[in-house]
């Protein structure tokens, strides 16, 4: 079973102190929580163990995430719940199986049969699919939407750090 703690790790590794761009959908933010996903938190005063916290309670155990049987792509679909949401991380996820012969409905919650499927395939091929429909998702993103263009290159950096973490 995979550990919190070093997925975290791992995505606080990518989101870095207070930033308020305008541009930014998710407006205030701090450590990768966003005003627009907290509207009544004080994002200014929150701190490192806040948002691991939140991390932990909304998007690790709400997300059944320690019931993933890799590390690797336990701290993978972790990181694209915080950076796209949960939602779409776990249908990322899903598509990922199912690409592979899983027969998974993609609705976004992380089930019993979606952890068995997420399991009964190696790690490495699962996030390297990940990476591939994540690096598409954004790339169409950005063409629906070309003011978050200005996104895009930390998106992509984001999307292919998880490479350098195989073994």
């Amino acid at each position: 079973m995979a550990h919190a703690t070093a997925a975290i790790g791992y995505v606080l590794g990518h989101e870095g102190g207070y930033v308020f761009d305008p541009h930014d959908p998710g407006g205030e933010t701090l450590y990768g929580i966003s005003a627009a996903a907290y509207p009544d938190l004080d994002i200014k005063r929150l701190t490192k163990a806040d948002a691991v916290a939140i991390y932990e309670r909304d998007y690790w155990t709400q997300n059944r995430l320690g019931e993933i049987h890799h590390q690797l792509v336990a701290t993978y679909v972790l990181d694209m719940c915080v950076n796209m949401g949960a939602s779409r991380g776990v249908k990322i996820a899903q598509r990922a199986a199912n690409y592979y012969g899983a027969l998974l409905e993609r609705d976004g919650h992380m089930g019993d049969l979606t952890i068995s499927a997420l399991a009964g395939q190696p790690a490495n091929r699962l996030v390297y699919t990940m990476v591939a429909l994540r690096g598409s998702y954004y790339e169409e993103l950005v063409t629906i939407r070309p003011n978050l263009r200005r996104f895009a290159w930390g998106w992509m950096r984001r999307t292919f750090a998880i490479l350098e973490l195989e073994e």
